[in-house]
């Protein structure tokens, strides 16, 4: 592992993006001992992908180029795994032979969500659209006719697909629903289950449900309730399903259940551990069904054991770490997961039965080679009330009680959503600019239970929280005034606070409430809740917290709006937005930057013209660099010791970022 020398400056330069790869798809193979996976790398201005394996004839790879994957599957007895990829010359299913030679391929006129592989092996089933529509223009009936990632759906709803692999056949399996979200087979492979959008009003309630289409009966919908389904598996015995509970019920964990495949019923699978599974495909395999929680900073990988009787379940960690687990298989021969802690990121670990874990990639030699990472360390906070508040923080090299540094208080999004043992190519860039780093997860992030996460909720939802900005930036507060007072290389005066989605609401709502920063970057965020309420992709979203519309309570979401209190602000602040950003469009940026311009604060708008909401996880590669050379910029020439000269930071050339209304700072 790492071989720098110990004179290696600590963290990431912006341009180390490059160094950086994620594994989006992992397979184990069904049978004998072999490991498949994907890894994403970055070039200049784009991503190029990497099939990797390893068994006992060793490893082997083969470039993908920009050929974006959807589907990773090794079947029992193949010598090299399946996927289903997309390229320049369209989609397709594509089979690889001993040392990853291709030795098949069958094109698709689609767009693929997510492919589910047949227990048997013989067939693979696709949530997909049909690739290349594009009206205009485009007429809309419901709020979730778009959607951040996908765009307009604009009559061209997903669907499912089945494609048996010994004749390619295609066959279109036809349901009278709005969109289909998710699939799985039943465990004899004679039908599948599929999470789906129904028609009618689902989109003005958030109401999700799960089909059944068997291949000797019409399909029909299963559940009758106003849950939000997102994923579903079928072990040998029962039905299992992720799902957050209907938007009238107010925030909360997403939970597995089980569903009554003759009834619909649904009932809350009992984990004893008070974490959220995170969204993504469940794993499955015989009478065991896989996924991830987060659980107080940490993401677990759980196996549920479905064991014989009514309602005995075993569950499993595979592993209970200081890390994030981003994906997990497993066959006959063992486990494999995917791993990054904050010093090391991800790389495939492999356990065979009976044996420990073992690294069985490395992706990260180069960085490891050339670069030193920051560590994170627990920093105890409690707030006035006695709650304790789960922070870190991370001190950067130099920094001494002779030479104090500048704070930078980062504050994740979600609100849903958790800091914590998982690397963050932010903070070491951050690091290494020479900043320190504080961040945690106030009341209403995920992983500490329910009545933290809905402890942000308006005073109308039962159980009552205290709503946005209350009980949250109280938090966000007591982290900077611990770190400040444990810590004398901090310059108590140079404290800046940074967040991005709800991370970017709390930024700008907190320059509104306190004059404690010196300094703010607020990235693809909200600050009018009423405007963002009728804009956005996920209109419900607030309702959960809120209790109500926009429309039926103006009122409290105006009151919670950071605009509101923009005559407030003297904070001189960088606005972040992608022009393509559905979630939190880029009128949320315009709207505080026009308040902030017109009343003189120090402020700039940034836009970056070729990217969403995930830009700065998986814009393209040079424009993630330059965003990291804009907010270093912004932030040394409002955080340079009194009477030091003027900042200078290296900026690249940009042709697809757009700045505008700038003040000087």
């Amino acid at each position: 592992m790492p071989n720098h020398p110990d004179s290696t400056p600590v963290g990431l330069d912006p341009e180390d993006v490059r160094l950086l790869a994620i594994v989006p798809h992992l397979a184990a193979r069904a049978g004998s001992y072999g490991v498949a996976h994907v890894a994403r790398r970055a070039d200049e201005d784009r991503y190029r992908f990497v099939l990797h394996t390893v068994d006992d004839d060793g490893p082997h790879s083969v470039e993908l180029g920009e050929a974006e994957v959807s589907g990773l599957h090794w079947p029992a007895g193949s010598a090299g795994p399946v996927l289903v990829l997309r390229d320049g010359t369209g989609t397709a299913l594509v089979r690889f032979g001993p040392t990853l030679v291709e030795t098949g391929r069958v094109g698709l006129p689609y767009e693929v969500r997510q492919a589910a592989w047949s227990p048997d092996g013989s067939a693979v089933a696709l949530v997909a659209r049909y690739a290349g529509v594009a009206e205009d223009p485009v007429i809309a009936r419901r709020l979730d006719d778009r959607a951040e990632g996908i765009g307009w759906r604009q009559n061209n709803p997903h669907r499912l697909v089945v494609v048996d692999l010994v004749t390619g056949a295609l066959t279109e399996r036809p349901l009278p629903v709005a969109d289909v979200l998710a699939c799985c087979w039943a465990p004899d492979a004679r039908g599948l289950a599929a999470v789906v959008t129904p028609v009618g009003d689902t989109d003005l309630t958030g109401r999700t449900a799960i089909w059944l289409l068997p291949d000797d009966a019409p399909p029909h919908e299963l559940t009758t309730d106003d849950g939000e389904y997102a994923a579903v598996g079928w072990t040998a015995r029962t039905l299992f399903a992720a799902r957050t509970r209907p938007v009238a019920d107010g925030p909360g964990p997403h939970e597995l259940v089980e569903v009554d495949t003759g009834t619909g019923v649904v009932a809350p699978v009992s984990l004893g551990v008070d974490g959220t599974i995170v969204r993504a495909p469940l794993t499955v395999h015989g009478d065991a069904i896989g996924f991830v929680i987060e659980l107080a900073g940490c993401w677990v990988p759980l196996r549920v054991h479905d064991e014989t009787g009514a309602g005995r379940r075993r569950v499993e960690p595979l592993r209970r770490e200081p890390e994030e687990v981003t994906a997990l298989d497993w066959s006959d021969w063992g486990e494999t997961i995917v791993s990054s802690t904050p010093t090391a990121p991800a790389e495939v670990l492999a356990r065979r039965a009976g044996e420990e874990w073992d690294r069985v990639s490395d992706l990260h030699a180069e960085l490891h080679r050339s670069r030193r990472l920051a560590a994170p360390v627990p920093l105890p906070v409690t707030v006035e009330d006695g709650v304790d508040v789960p922070a870190w923080i991370i001190r950067p090299d130099g920094a001494s009680r002779q030479r104090p540094v500048p704070l930078l208080l980062c504050v994740h999004g979600g609100p849903h959503d958790q800091y914590g043992h998982r690397f963050f190519d932010e903070f070491q860039v951050l690091a290494r600019a020479g900043y320190g780093v504080a961040f945690g997860n106030p009341r209403g992030s995920s992983g500490y239970g329910a009545a933290w996460a809905r402890a942000i909720a308006h005073p109308r939802v039962d159980p009552a929280g205290r709503g946005w900005g209350d009980a949250d930036l109280a938090d966000l507060l007591a982290i900077v005034e611990s770190a400040t007072a444990r810590h004398d290389w901090i310059d108590p005066d140079r404290v800046a606070i940074l967040g991005g989605s709800y991370g970017g609401y709390l930024t700008a709502w907190a320059i509104g409430r306190t004059r404690r920063f010196a300094a703010a970057v607020m990235e693809r965020g909200v600050s009018n809740l009423v405007s963002m309420s009728g804009t956005t992709d996920i209109p419900l979203h607030r309702v959960r917290y809120f209790g109500a519309t926009h429309l039926q309570d103006h009122d409290s979401y105006w009151d919670r709006s950071p605009l509101r209190n923009a005559d407030q602000v003297a904070t001189p602040t960088l606005i972040v937005h992608s022009g393509g950003d559905l979630r939190c469009p880029v009128g949320q940026a315009q709207e505080f930057f026009t308040a902030l311009r017109m009343r003189g604060v120090p402020s700039e708008l940034v836009i970056f013209r070729d990217g969403n909401h995930a830009l700065s996880r998986a814009g393209r590669p040079d424009l993630r660099t330059r965003r990291f050379e804009i907010i270093l910029d912004w932030l040394q020439r409002h955080l340079r010791p009194r009477g030091a000269g003027p900042a200078r930071v290296r900026l690249s050339a940009a042709p697809d970022v757009a700045a505008t209304g700038v003040v000087p700072g």
